[in-house]
């Protein structure tokens, strides 16, 4: 987790489409669990995601990214979560949400 932790910037993607930057902070991966929080710009693509994990009728995404970013905006890893279905959304104060998601499988690239 180091590289998500030290990272200056931390992006979001779906199905290897970037899509918003995350609040540090609020990420954790524990088991087949992860966590994320979504800061205040947030993207149609990240709430359309969202969104389908309640309708039956959407298939489940192949994988989402969490994929921390070095002081050049470069990839410095991957986390690939293989079949995310989200189990929680807590939205707090400014309506930060943390977003917490169970995966199949996890691939680390570096």
């Amino acid at each position: 987790m180091d590289p998500i932790l030290n990272a200056p910037a931390v992006v979001f993607s779906v199905n290897g489409v970037s899509a918003e930057f995350l609040t540090k902070g609020d990420i954790t991966i524990s088991g087949n669990q992860a966590t994320f929080g979504r800061g205040d710009v947030r993207s149609p693509i990240v709430d359309r995601w969202l969104a389908a994990q309640g309708d039956p009728k959407e298939p489940v995404q192949g994988y989402v990214s969490i994929i921390p970013l070095d002081w050049a905006d470069n990839p410095v890893a991957q986390y690939k979560f293989t079949y995310p279905q989200v189990t929680r959304i807590d939205t707090g104060v400014g309506g930060h949400q943390v977003v917490t998601f169970k995966f199949r499988d996890l691939q680390v690239n570096s």
